[in-house]
């Protein structure tokens, strides 16, 4: 936008900014005019000369200053003088051209002045969002020592910006001493970034857990960690109440199952005596009876045998655990001496819950129980950039086609308990790990247990 009252001077204007359809020009003859337009119409840019006839060319700017913060306003000084030059910047002007006359195309310039103020702008917005963000946000030096820290941080903890400048990691992270600091600060070049729990030290001296999120970055030629921090304060709090609650519930149910197993044992004893007591009597109707409550008070020990696993699953938090003690481990309380054991996996390491090993112990049980003459079980594994599989499969009969979709759900294979595999299942998901049977009929049963990337990793001896 160009004002003036002078139309041969906004021609002059005209020519000496140039003029494309990419940077269409607007003249006003009047203040009143340039304002009404702006109101309705952005512009790249406010064009004036400083000295208008019956025009007060501060009070014009001032006023596109306020209204339109984001618009460059550029002055030709004229004969201004530079007191006056002064004035309007400091009024909010952002250049003088000594002329009017020349030739050399403005266009540049302006695009380049718009571009600028609206960068600076979302900068002042960033840091405004930044301020006062949800999460802590802490930048550190390679000595340790805070740089910045915005304001949700200094809220928290309750240390002015000016204490915090002061300070270092180890003020406020007890488990981070100073003697500490060289080596973490090594590591963290080398992994470039990190994530993990930690608690720091408040003004009044509590502790405030925090999920933390740190990067290393080169910034203006020096080395900093930027990290977010997130207060988990109410979540671990919902924690702990959540565990505390799972506490009374497990120990409930287990003096609930401790007594069901007792009155099943008792029932296992009776029934046995009353099998000798029919099988003197000669009654074949009656022997069939007793059978099924035989049958029926294993079932119920088998499924209360279940509970007593299922409710320790997701109990402990997830681990890395070595691949060939779980299922050496497994093997050693299940497979026979006349069944063999093949494992091919090295030293790797599997991120799995704590009851992995009874993910082994069931599928090697199934092979002993269901193989039909099973000599041999085999664990292998491979890996690509899709993730990781681990294989388990033996010689046995293998499992009938129309079986393999319904294997996994709970009940199958009532006679045997029908929670084996489902339990097994039920482990792998807790990391994210799925499980297929994926062998032949004849051939022997073949289960493909797939490991999400990141979920293995090679451990010592691989």
């Amino acid at each position: 936008m160009v004002v003036d009252r002078d139309a041969d001077v906004l021609s002059r204007i005209r020519d000496t900014i140039g003029y494309d359809d990419t940077l269409p020009i607007v003249t006003c003859r009047s203040v009143d005019e340039a304002l009404a337009h702006l109101a309705i119409t952005p512009c790249y840019a406010v064009f004036a000369r400083y000295q208008m006839t019956d025009t007060d060319s501060l009070a014009f700017l001032r006023t596109v200053r306020t209204r339109h913060p984001d618009v460059p306003f550029i002055f030709f000084a004229g004969t201004a003088q530079e007191e006056e030059i002064d004035e309007a910047f400091t009024s909010g002007n952002d250049l003088f051209l000594p002329t009017i006359n020349g030739d050399s195309a403005l266009e540049p310039l302006v695009r380049r002045l718009a571009a600028q103020r609206q960068t600076v702008r979302h900068l002042g917005m960033a840091r405004i969002a930044l301020e006062r963000a949800g999460d802590l946000v802490f930048w550190l030096d390679a000595d340790g020592r805070f740089v910045y820290v915005n304001e949700t941080a200094s809220a928290l903890l309750g240390y002015s910006r000016e204490e915090f400048m002061a300070m270092t990691l180890a003020d406020i992270d007890p488990a981070f001493p100073a003697e500490r600091w060289p080596e973490g600060w090594e590591e963290m070049k080398r992994r470039r970034r990190v994530s993990h729990e930690s608690s720091h030290l408040t003004r009044g001296g509590t502790m405030v857990p925090l999920e933390i999120r740190g990067e290393y970055l080169l910034f203006d030629g020096r080395e900093y960690l930027c990290a977010i921090a997130r207060d988990i304060s109410e979540h671990k709090q919902a924690m702990e109440a959540v565990q505390e609650a799972n506490k009374k519930l497990n120990l409930l149910s287990g003096i609930t199952r401790h007594d069901i197993l007792n009155q099943v044992t008792a029932l296992s004893g009776y029934l046995h005596l009353l099998g000798r007591e029919v099988a003197a009597a000669d009654n074949p109707k009656m022997q069939e009876y007793l059978e099924r409550c035989k049958g029926a008070a294993e079932t119920i020990q088998r499924q209360i045998s279940f509970t007593r696993d299922y409710e320790a699953l997701g109990v402990h938090g997830p681990a890395w655990q070595s691949m060939d003690e779980a299922v050496r481990r497994a093997a050693a309380a299940v497979l026979p001496a006349e069944v063999g054991l093949r494992a091919e996996i090295g030293a790797l390491e599997v991120y799995a819950d704590p009851m992995l090993e009874k993910v082994f112990f069931n599928l090697m049980e199934n092979a002993v129980r269901h193989g039909d003459g099973v000599t041999g079980v085999r664990v292998g594994f491979s890996g690509d950039e899709s993730g990781g599989i681990i294989v388990v499969e033996d010689d046995g009969a293998g499992v009938p086609d129309e079986e393999k979709s319904s294997i996994f759900e709970v009940g199958f294979g009532r006679k045997s308990g029908g929670f084996g595999l489902f339990l097994v299942q039920s482990i792998l998901a807790i990391t994210g790990m799925t499980i297929a049977e994926t062998g032949r009929e004849g051939e022997g049963a073949r289960f493909e247990i797939r490991v999400p990337p990141g979920g293995y990793r090679e451990g010592k001896g691989w």
